[in-house]
C-alpha cells in the first residue's frame, strides 16, 4: 500500500511539474508607414467630499512613447510602445522600415493578440536605414 502511494505521488509530481514551455518568439515583419516619438503626459485627479470636509489628490507623469502606423493583415494600424521596449537595428539595405514584436509565450500569437494583450511583449525591434531615424532617437552628433 505504501509503495502504491509513493508511486502515485511521484507520478502526480511529475505531471504537475511539466507545464507549458515558454520560449522567445518573434512576429512577422510589420512594415511602417509612419514613425514618431513623443513625450506623453498623463494626469489623474480624484476627490472625495462629505458635507463640508473632503480631500483632493492629483498626480501626473511623463513617459516617452514611440508611435507607429504599421501594416497588419493588409490594413494600417496605429500602435504605441513605451520607449523602454524599443530596440533599434540600423540596416541601410532595408528599403521599407519595419518592426518586429518580440514576445515570450508557449505558442505563436497573432499580432492583434499581442497588441491587445501587450504583457507578453518583451521588446519591439525597429529595423530601418539611418536616414529614417527621428532626430530625438539619435541625439549624438558624430
Amino acid at each position: 500500500m505504501k509503495r502504491t502511494l509513493w508511486l502515485l505521488a511521484a507520478v502526480l509530481l511529475t505531471i504537475g511539474c511539466n507545464g507549458p514551455e515558454y520560449t522567445t518568439r518573434h512576429t512577422d515583419k510589420i512594415y511602417l508607414r509612419q514613425l514618431v516619438n513623443r513625450d506623453v503626459t498623463e494626469t489623474h485627479s480624484s476627490g472625495a467630499f462629505f458635507l463640508i470636509a473632503g480631500a483632493m489628490n492629483s498626480n501626473s507623469y511623463t513617459e516617452t512613447v514611440v508611435k507607429v502606423m504599421g501594416e497588419v493583415n493588409g490594413e494600417y494600424r496605429f500602435m504605441q510602445f513605451n520607449f523602454e521596449l524599443v530596440r533599434i537595428r540600423i540596416d541601410n539595405k532595408v528599403k521599407t522600415p519595419y518592426i518586429v514584436l518580440n514576445y515570450v509565450y508557449s505558442e505563436p500569437q497573432s499580432i492583434d493578440e499581442l497588441l491587445d494583450y501587450s504583457y507578453h511583449m518583451k521588446s519591439v525591434t525597429i529595423v530601418c536605414p539611418e536616414q529614417y531615424l527621428p532626430e530625438k532617437l539619435l541625439p549624438i552628433q558624430l
